[in-house]
Parts: C-alpha cells; structure tokens; sequence
C-alpha cells in the first residue's frame, strides 16, 4: 500500500511523540512496519522537520533534469514509443516516461484509444453473435460508421 505525504508525517509525529516507540504507532495507525517509520522519521529530520519539505515516496527524484531530458528526447526522437526508449537507455519505467513527456513536452506522448466507441462496438458484437450478419459485413459498416458514410442495410 502506498502512503500519502499527510499519513506518513502524520505517523513520523507521532513517532517522536511517542517517544519514538513505533510499536504505539503501528498499533495506533497501522504504518507498514517499524523499518518504513524509521526510515520516514530518518528522511523527515533530514529534511529539517516540518521545515524541509521531504517525505516524498522517492521515486522519479534518482534521476537528474539531464537524465530526463536525455529520456524524453530519445522518445521524440525514435517514433515515440516507450518500450524502445527504455530498452535503450536502461531507465525509467513506462509511467515514469510518460509523466516526464508529459510534463516537458505537452501534448507529444502517444496514447493508444480505441478506434471505436464501446457502444458501437457491443452494438457490432451483438448483430455478429446473433448470427444475422457475418463479421466481414459487421466490420465494413463499422468502418462506414468511423468515416461518417450512410450505410444502406441489405
């Protein structure tokens, strides 16, 4: 389970409340484990307590601006797809890719939709399971559909 910024520091407070007894904390909050309070407890003195602004889950914050742009360049660069990308470089994951394209270059990440709305396509599935018409006929007047041409039903 992922914890949110407000539960973690939540439990890191209470943690030194407690006198820093996570077994209190665990009990009271139900935090993963006395390793994961110490460690938050770790990163939120580190941070300069209430002052700093750490106690993030960590993640995306390894990489440098560099590395980033380096990532989505490469995505722009070779057909825009993901997979290649990370094969390439060796990092990041795919969500982490497409929120970093996202972020510094708006409106260039390929998103894959389906060609058809759901209901024209249970509509489709529908006239092909009744037996009435044969899948080749189904699949021509969805094409008809897609491109606005008026189909006449023989």
């Amino acid at each position: 389970m992922k914890y949110t910024r407000e539960q973690r520091l939540r439990a890191v407070r209470l943690y030194e409340r407690y006198d820093r007894g996570a077994a209190s904390v665990i009990n009271e909050l139900g935090c993963p484990s006395r390793q994961m309070l110490v460690r938050w407890h770790r990163a939120w003195v580190e941070a300069g307590r209430d002052g700093g602004g750490s106690l993030g889950d960590g993640r995306g914050e390894r990489y440098t601006p560099g590395q980033r742009r380096a990532a989505v360049d490469h995505y722009l660069r070779h057909g825009r797809c993901a997979a290649r990308t990370i094969r390439a470089l060796g990092y990041p994951c795919k969500a982490l890719l497409a929120r970093w394209v996202d972020e510094l270059e708006p409106g260039q990440r390929r998103i894959r939709r389906a060609p058809v709305d759901a209901g024209t396509r249970r509509k489709a599935v529908v006239e092909y399971a009744s037996g009435s018409r044969t899948s080749r006929q189904v699949g021509e007047e969805l094409v008809c559909v897609q491109l606005g041409i008026e189909v006449l039903v023989t």
